[in-house]
Order: structure tokens, then sequence, then C-alpha cells
């Protein structure tokens, strides 16, 4: 199990980290290439965080609707991810995890196993979706122990497992083109036409959201809430835009007309405000109702029931209440959300790759363990590759995922 290397190449961010250093040395960093507008500086993922801010940030990603169409950025932030002063990585000495999207199209596989193998030199490597990485974690821990369910039903172990991976550019369960990156270019289209021009400003707007939104556990009061009182209630907050002289970053000003913390220390007056109102729970409204914008899917609990047939705040309560009345009540409906959702795949594979190796507690077993496919099995070597080429690996892989 010495050096095995696990990277979630999430369309956002990438997660990464050795088996062998455990789950609290994963590194997670934008998956990313930055310019600053003004010095043309350009940042590579985890040096976007030595930026002073988000505004000003010309933001180039490799990914659209959450497959790489882009793949020059890509191995610049490989290049980087896999360099001394981040991962300090020997390719010819490690076994390679890494994440694809669900459904990847083959050419991009292709790509895929050209690069990892021809150019970057691994010795072995396991291509799956995040999803497949994420149920070898102890899921059984996601949900109430039997003490607190009283459910005969609730204490036996699952009969299948339904992964929603709700990521930047879509979510998965059968693919749904709203996304992290939907949702942010919504909230900048919204709020350009509302109040500041942030057309321009992506990698702000994507913090905003992040910091202000939240999914409504009920849509009618709240929207019942703003209109009544418009900028004037309990929903309502103030985002303080940054100026890039004395505010280097935005920061949420008040709730509901009540001064935060973090803005009573000295600020210039003149600073450009941003008012969140509906706007906060709205936006991610489009994963319920994709169709408000025109696009012609089923939202998410539909598409989780026709899945079976066939991490915003508040979304495990607002699922359960619209997925329980679409199911039959002969069957246990449990909602689990991992504490740290953005790591769960790197840590599902760290769950994995030891699998085989130690054993463990029944209790804390992954799920499904009689399923679990070999760890030693999945991967394809450097030599094999060479080969076999890569459609031999895409038969392997898919004999594991």
């Amino acid at each position: 199990m010495a050096n095995v290397l696990v990277v979630d190449n999430g369309s956002y961010h990438v997660k990464a980290g050795y088996v062998t250093q455990g789950p609290n040395k994963v590194r997670c960093f934008p998956n990313l290439v930055g310019r600053d507008q003004r010095t043309r500086q350009v940042y590579v993922a985890d040096e976007l965080h030595s930026h002073p801010s988000w505004s000003g940030l010309s933001i180039k990603s490799p990914f659209e609707k959450g497959y790489i169409i882009n793949w020059d950025p890509e191995l610049t932030i490989w290049d980087r991810l896999f360099s001394d002063p981040v991962l300090a990585t020997d390719p010819a000495a490690t076994s390679l995890i890494m994440t694809e999207p669900v459904l990847n199209l083959g050419n991009v596989q292709e790509a895929y196993d050209q690069i990892l193998y021809e150019e970057f030199g691994f010795a072995r490597l396991f291509r799956t979706p995040a999803s497949t990485l994420a149920v070898h974690n102890p899921v059984q821990a996601l949900w109430p122990s039997p003490g607190f369910t009283g459910s005969a039903v609730a204490d036996q172990q699952s009969d299948g497992i339904l992964v929603v991976d709700i990521g930047h550019s879509a979510t998965h369960i059968i693919p749904m083109d709203v996304g992290g990156k939907l949702l942010t270019n919504y909230l900048k289209e919204t709020v350009s036409f509302r109040q500041w021009n942030m057309m321009d400003e992506t990698a702000l707007m994507n913090h905003v959201k992040e910091t202000c939104c939240f999914v409504s556990p009920d849509l009618g009061r709240d929207l019942h809430v703003c209109k009544s009182q418009p900028l004037n209630n309990s929903i309502t907050l103030a985002y303080t835009l940054p100026d890039l002289t004395t505010t280097p970053h935005g920061y949420i000003k008040s709730i509901g007309g009540k001064l935060m913390p973090s803005s009573r220390e000295p600020r210039v007056n003149q600073a450009q405000t941003l008012y969140m109102d509906n706007e906060r729970f709205t936006v991610p409204e489009l994963l319920f109702h994709p169709s408000d914008i025109g696009i012609g899917q089923k939202g998410l609990a539909e598409a989780i029931v026709e899945s079976v047939t066939a991490t915003p705040r508040g979304l495990k309560e607002r699922l359960y209440s619209e997925l329980r009345p679409l199911v039959d009540q002969d069957y246990l409906v449990r909602i689990g959300v991992p504490d740290n959702s953005t790591t769960y795949a790197v840590h599902g594979g760290f769950q994995w790759a030891r699998h085989d190796a130690t054993p463990k507690d029944p209790a804390i077993q992954p799920a499904q363990p009689s399923k679990l496919p070999s760890f030693a099995d999945c991967f394809v070597t450097r030599q094999e590759y060479f080969e076999h080429g890569s459609h031999y690996c895409q038969r392997r892989f898919d004999s594991c995922s």
C-alpha cells in the first residue's frame, strides 16, 4: 500500500492525499488557473489562495458541464499538483487513483490514460467516478443509530445506496445540468440585473453564493417574508463588496439588519454593498426546479426516484420532505450528509485501499463489503497499458466501478 495517491479531480476543486498519510493530510485547492486583470500575473491551483482577493481575477477552468474540454490548463494544474512544493510525487513509484466524471466520454478517457501513463509516467492507475469511492466509507455512520430510530427496518443494512454528487459543473444521480457553476452564473445574472454588474466577477460571485445562499425548507413562507418586508426582514443579508484597497475581501455586513461581529471593525463608509434578499434561496431552488430557467429536466427529488426505478445548508431536510411522498411507504428513506463532503470521495479511496490489508470492526465496515472489488486487481500497470492500450484499461476499470 506504499505510495498510493488518491486524487479527486473535481471541476472546481482538486482533493488529493497519500493513503499512508491519512485523511488529515488531504490537500484541497481550486482546479483553476487565474490571471490578475491588472498585473497579468498567472496563479495556478493552490497559488490562487495567495491572491489578495477573488475580485479582479479572470478564471479559466478545464471543465465544461463536468467534462474536461481544455487540457492545457489541466496539465498546468497537474504539473503544480505533483510538484515538490505541493505533493512531491514520484510517479514511477506511485499508484494513482484518479476520479473521472460519470459516463465519461471515450476520447476523454483515452486522454486521461495517455497523459497519466505517458507524460507523467505513473506506475499504476485506477480511474473511477468519485461516487464509487464515496460508498467505500462507513456510510452507516451517516444515519441515526438504531437507538434513535426505534425501527427494526432501520437497523438492517441497506440493500442499496444511491450517491447524489452535487458538484460544481453538474449534479450526478442521473446527470443533471444543474450544478454549482450554473447556480453561480444564475446568481451573476440576477444580481447584475437587480443591483451591480457582476458578469465579469465569476470568482467573487461564487464566494457570495457559498457564503450567503441556502436551501429553503419552506419556499412559500420565505417568499412571503421577503415580499412583505423588502430588504427589512430576517432573511435579508448585506454583503460588502471588496474594493481592493481597504477591503480586499468581501464580507457579510449584516443579516436581518443586525451587524455581524466582523463588520464592527473600522471600514470605509462608502464601501459598495450587495443586498441578498430572496436571491439567497431562489438560486439554490434550481436544484429542485430546473424548469424555472427553461432547463427541461426533472428536479433533484424526481431524478432520485427515476434513477432508482429505471451541500447548501438545509439540503438534507428539504430533500427528505420532497422525496418521502414520492416513494412507496414500504421503503425506508434515509438521507445522510457527510460532515466534510468535499473530501468524502478521497477518504473513501483511503478506506478502499486499506480494506484488503487491515481487518476492520464490522460495525464500521463500508457499505456492501462482500461486493467490494479487490484493491490490487483494479489497477492497470504502465507496462500493461503499453502492451494492451486504453481499451484494456477501460475494461478493467469498468469491472471495478
